[in-house]
């Protein structure tokens, strides 16, 4: 039979005559006790060879597998006519249905977090140590939410970001664009020629071996010109963001003539390029301080962001502003850490997503 041990017991002719030369009574009619304990032995190893057979056939774990580590479904693409499970519908409603595998115990856990979250050291004194930017910092504006599977992008240094859950957006997007709608769209403020992010978010959405097949539409803007560098996939405009309220905005062909750098407004930029009533998946952002000024912007644009990545500079007054804006249009922060690099921590490194008004509740 397949699976069945077969042990041999050996003894020494003098030991098993001396043994039947003392038996007693009840060892006249039993096993010896070695026999019952070899057995017990073969009998467990019997049972645990086919016990792991079944297990394997059951979970369909190959011989090197461990259930432990069985990866799960939530790294798999995303697949919206899998979602039945009554389990995942609030975070999947509440998130704009980016988060479709999260149980609902979970789910409310996040809310109590975002519900009970303390922006301030002293919410009495919300500027405490704001002229020590790195200080602030320190004392103001934790993450309040936490992205399951939250990966870094375009490697280490100062050029990678962190995304929420990355391997959801190429198959959230896709879904939905069949919908009706559009597809993965990014947009990345400021690269000073730094392409790291953008060509490792292609890579990480590729299909295949294609890197740009059913990729992202990703688009980079500068006011320096950096289209002869930009790498292959990727849409480079030569302007920068500003206020739609700062002047230069409208002096965008006086500027170029000049050849002065190039300024347009987020609401300007999101027409030119036909995107409005889009979602921007990500919209990373580094413009050296312009974030203080076209923050309202963002919000008021004709477009849906979900993901903001942002590296904040110093700690203006109007940063107070900046994130309780961004707060109430139901943005929550999953990440923050000091760029240490440049500035000893004068700049930091927020990435916030977007939830929907009911998680708030």
């Amino acid at each position: 039979m397949p699976g069945m041990i077969t042990i041999e017991l050996e003894a020494d002719e003098y030991t098993l005559e001396n043994n039947r030369s003392h038996k007693s009574p009840l060892e006249s009619t039993s096993p010896p006790i070695l026999v019952l304990i070899a057995t017990a032995f073969a009998s467990v190893c019997v049972y645990k060879v086919a016990l792991s057979r079944v297990v394997e056939k059951t979970f369909d774990l190959g011989p090197s597998s461990s259930i432990l580590f069985k990866p799960s479904s939530a790294v798999a693409p995303y697949a919206p006519e899998e979602d039945s499970d009554p389990d995942f519908l609030m975070a999947k409603s509440q998130s704009f249905g980016f988060f479709h595998d999260v149980s609902e115990k979970d789910w409310v856990m996040f809310k109590d977090r975002v519900k009970r979250r303390v922006n301030h050291l002293d919410p009495e004194n919300p500027q405490l140590f704001m002229e020590s930017p790195h200080a602030w910092y320190q004392n103001n504006y934790s993450p309040d939410f936490t992205c399951p599977h939250e990966r870094r992008i375009g490697g280490m240094g100062d050029g990678g970001k962190w995304v929420c859950d990355p391997h959801r957006i190429r198959a959230y997007s896709e879904a939905r664009r069949t919908q009706g709608g559009n597809g993965c769209l990014v947009y990345s403020i400021g690269s000073a020629g730094n392409f790291e992010f953008e060509t490792g978010l292609q890579k990480a959405f590729r299909v295949g071996d294609d890197a740009y097949q059913n990729s992202c539409e990703v688009h980079v803007f500068d006011i320096e010109d950096f289209s002869g560098e930009t790498p292959e996939g990727l849409f480079f405009h030569n302007w920068g963001l500003e206020s739609s309220t700062d002047p230069r905005t409208a002096q965008g062909d006086q500027r170029q003539a000049e050849n002065e750098p190039v300024f347009k407004s987020f609401q300007e930029t999101v027409a030119n390029l036909g995107h409005q009533g889009r979602v921007i998946d990500i919209f990373k952002i580094d413009c050296e301080g312009c974030e203080w000024r076209i923050y309202q912007d963002l919000i008021e644009a004709q477009v849906d962001i979900r993901q903001i990545l942002v590296e904040v500079h110093m700690s203006p007054p109007s940063a107070i502003n900046f994130f309780d804006s961004l707060q109430q249009a139901g943005f929550v922060t999953f990440h923050k850490e000091p760029n240490i690099i440049f500035g000893g921590g004068n700049c930091q490194e927020y990435a916030m997503i977007k939830l929907a008004p009911e998680f708030f509740i």
